[in-house]
């Protein structure tokens, strides 16, 4: 559904080269060989990239991006903003909590 509004839009149309990660075949005796891709999974390439396998890893996502029900989601950009330290709790045999 949402690569097929892409493509509505013309963010993506025919000819264009797209970058794929999780991509994955279904394979029916009964129906032809498809591809199945998600939006999560999918961005577009440079137009002078090689086509084939990617040496780089596939670029970082911003959380805000994933798309629900998107297929797989290849890299996650997170920002640490604060760091806690490690707190020991110990329940006691009556129930009770020391921090």
């Amino acid at each position: 559904q949402n690569l097929t509004r892409h493509v509505r839009s013309k963010k993506l149309f025919v000819g264009q080269k797209i970058r794929l990660f999780g991509a994955d075949r279904e394979m029916d005796e009964s129906k032809p060989v498809t591809l199945k891709i998600g939006i999560n999974g999918t961005c577009r390439a440079a137009w002078d990239e090689k086509l084939g396998r990617c040496k780089e890893p596939f670029t970082c996502i911003g959380i805000r991006s994933i798309t629900p029900g998107g297929g797989v989601v290849p890299a996650i950009r997170v920002v640490v903003q604060r760091v806690f330290p490690i707190v020991y709790m110990e329940s006691n045999v009556d129930g009770r909590k020391i921090w």
